[in-house]
């Protein structure tokens, strides 16, 4: 996954089936929406980054909700 910051606002992808986010960043939590296949398949989600900013933890769902998809996690890895 790469996501980009500009302000308050995330944009990104992830390498499974296209899949893009968007959302917006309020303390320590990304509240996002994503979406894949063209949009075909889309839902919401949020990460919560911990406090030393290298791991985010958080949910992921279909339509809607932001809870029935699954967990989602991940490490910071700074591009060069």
């Amino acid at each position: 996954m790469k996501l980009t910051v500009n302000g308050k606002r995330v944009m990104g992808s992830y390498g499974y089936r296209g899949g893009k986010i968007n959302g917006i960043v309020t303390g320590t939590c990304l509240v996002f929406t994503w979406t894949e296949k063209n949009g075909r398949s889309k839902g919401k989600g949020y990460f919560i980054l911990s406090d030393n900013a290298e791991k985010f933890q958080g949910k992921w769902g279909y339509k809607d909700s932001s809870l029935n998809g699954g967990k989602w996690w991940g490490k910071r890895i700074l591009s060069t």
